[in-house]
């Protein structure tokens, strides 16, 4: 069967081309203590592949546990400590790097915050949030407005200055990609 064949094949190939990768992969800095969270783990491949000679110019981590219906204080206290400790190891191990490229990391949430909670306690699912935009060679310290307080949508919430769309073009805009 050719579709079989072809599909075997570009299995084949796949597999050839992540054994090339993982041999590429830059080692992790025995100074580096990870965190032990997916984030961690996350942060730790991403710091192997920056690190070595096959990084690809857009690498996306992931972090879970936002999506606070009930409870947003507790919840989102150890998410954004996670973040945090994530972050820092990011940074320890971008500095450990001998074959460091320049690097520009976008941190964005999946959607917003209402600014009022709700009756259990969380703030789910507003129009604007937030995003932390760093690298060694930002032109500004910011990137679109804060919302208006006082200029708020249909549902009481805030209105986002930039669409993600637009955010990420000027993301990659400054990070020259």
């Amino acid at each position: 069967n050719a579709a079989l064949r072809q599909m075997l094949e570009l299995e084949q190939a796949s597999y050839k081309h992540l054994q090339q990768i993982r041999r590429e992969m830059a080692p992790i800095s025995s100074q580096l203590i990870l965190p032990k969270s997916s984030l961690g783990k996350q942060v730790g491949l991403a710091l192997q592949l920056i690190g070595g000679n096959y990084c690809p110019p857009i690498l996306q981590l992931a972090q879970g546990g936002y999506d606070t219906h009930f409870r947003q204080v507790v919840r989102h206290t150890k998410c954004l400590e996670e973040l945090a400790e994530a972050l820092n190891a990011f940074a320890f191990g971008l500095d450990q790097l001998t074959n460091r490229p320049e690097v520009t990391l976008l941190v964005v949430s999946e959607f917003g915050r209402r600014l009022r909670e709700n009756g259990s306690g969380g703030t789910d699912h507003g129009s604007a949030s937030i995003a932390i935009l760093f690298g060694e060679h930002l032109p500004d310290e910011f990137i679109g407005n804060y919302p208006s307080l006082s200029q708020l949508d249909e549902r009481g919430d805030l209105i986002p200055e930039i669409s993600p769309p637009d955010l990420y073009r000027k993301a990659l805009e400054l990070a020259k990609i």
